[in-house]
């Protein structure tokens, strides 16, 4: 499930290359964050986020392409209807997913 704080949070990560930065720009702590990240990918079954390996300032995270779906287009399609997120929407974000029920499970919440 992924709220609009989420969202947020996913849009900073993505933005800013990293959890923690993402986490402080919103105003959430870290450990709230990887929580988050982490139930959320737990109910959805796929990975919102991924570690970059490196040193310094090349290290980071990274959104994934099913993050990148439910943040910049399966969100904004849903403020612009003013309801949830249909199954087949869903289902068109987690195209080539392993697991057939993510689009079953991914509920955006308001």
């Amino acid at each position: 499930m992924i709220g609009e704080g989420g969202a947020e949070l996913l849009q900073a990560v993505d933005r800013l290359g990293s959890l923690a930065e993402g986490a402080r720009h919103i105003g959430w702590s870290y450990r709230h964050a990887w929580g988050y990240i982490r139930r959320a990918e737990a109910v959805l079954g796929v990975s919102l986020v991924a570690t970059k390996a490196g040193k310094g300032a090349a290290r980071g995270t990274v959104i994934t392409d099913v993050a990148r779906d439910i943040v910049f287009t399966l969100l904004p399609e849903r403020r612009r209807s003013g309801s949830k997120v249909n199954g087949d929407v869903a289902a068109e974000s987690t195209r080539g997913q392993n697991n057939d029920r993510t689009a079953d499970r991914l509920h955006i919440d308001a």
